[in-house]
């Protein structure tokens, strides 16, 4: 009778596994995916493998690059690497994924047959028609729809917001002075804003104090009002927590309404905001 013992080595057959990648994917030109296929150990003799590329919800051409061949990991080592080609674009899309599978592995064994390559979407949706000026506050004051750019004051600043960066003021004095824009009398703003302080008359967007049709959109004891030409004020509803959306209509002449949600929702991409008034975005509709 022959005795077995263990001699706690490894197998001598590797396993193969290979990773998951996720990136953004640019607006233009290509990004490079790189997958790492990994052998449990080495051995001395070289490891093949097959692999092939396949649509997700990502599909090739358009998306990316159509990917296959053969990854060899060279003798005494334990990785080599699979590049897939994304193509960049500025069109807003769902996040999208397509797969890198692995088969006829020599000198190894499959474990992981599959890798998942997630292609993170990082455009705005599209503008809605009808915009008059946007400043999305990244890292400037700039109107990137009509040029109609802004100058910070007092002390004001960026910070990070829930996507990209934020317009941060202290709710007392910081602004955004922004050249005189002639939108008509019927006009809506929008705005995301997170209140950090429940202080009294801290204004969100306005007009000149001096103008004779001086108007005001603003927060005092978790209360959002407009105040137009010293008619009352429009209360939007206490809410100690009020974080997001905040879209202000009005035809000046007749009523002001104000709601939370989006006047144009496919702009929901640019949310967030780290102070009283701090819009990540705010844009105006004529």
């Amino acid at each position: 009778m022959q005795a077995r013992t263990n001699t706690g080595k490894c197998p001598t057959t590797p396993n193969l596994i290979i990773n998951d990648v996720t990136l953004t994917e640019g607006n233009a030109g290509t990004k490079n995916f790189t997958f790492t296929v990994t052998a449990t150990h080495s051995i001395g003799s070289a490891i093949t493998v097959d692999y092939a590329t396949a649509d997700g919800t990502a599909t090739a051409p358009s998306d990316y690059t159509t990917t296959s061949g053969t990854s060899t990991i060279p003798a005494n080592s334990t990785s080599a690497t699979i590049t897939v080609s994304v193509n960049g674009d500025a069109t807003f899309e769902l996040d999208e994924t397509f797969l890198v599978n692995l088969s006829n592995a020599t000198n190894a064994n499959i474990l992981d047959a599959q890798g998942v390559g997630t292609i993170v979407n990082d455009d705005c949706f599209p503008r809605p028609s009808g915009l008059v000026a946007w400043w999305p506050a990244e890292n400037n004051a700039n109107d990137i729809q009509s040029a109609n750019n802004g100058v910070l004051e007092s002390g004001a600043n960026f910070g990070g917001g829930e996507v990209g960066q934020a317009f941060n003021f202290d709710g007392v004095d910081d602004s955004v002075l922004t050249p005189s824009i002639n939108i008509g009398a019927a006009f809506t703003v929008e705005l995301w804003i997170f209140p950090t302080s429940a202080g009294s008359f801290q204004h969100l967007v306005s007009n000149d104090f001096t103008s004779s049709n001086y108007g005001a959109l603003y927060y005092s004891g978790n209360i959002v009002r407009y105040y137009q030409s010293n008619s009352a004020g429009v209360a939007l509803g206490s809410d100690a927590n009020l974080a997001g959306a905040l879209t202000l209509t009005t035809d000046l002449a007749t009523s002001a309404g104000i709601t939370r949600g989006h006047a144009v929702t496919s702009l929901n991409s640019h949310r967030g905001a780290i102070s009283i008034t701090a819009p990540l975005f705010c844009y105006i509709l004529d």
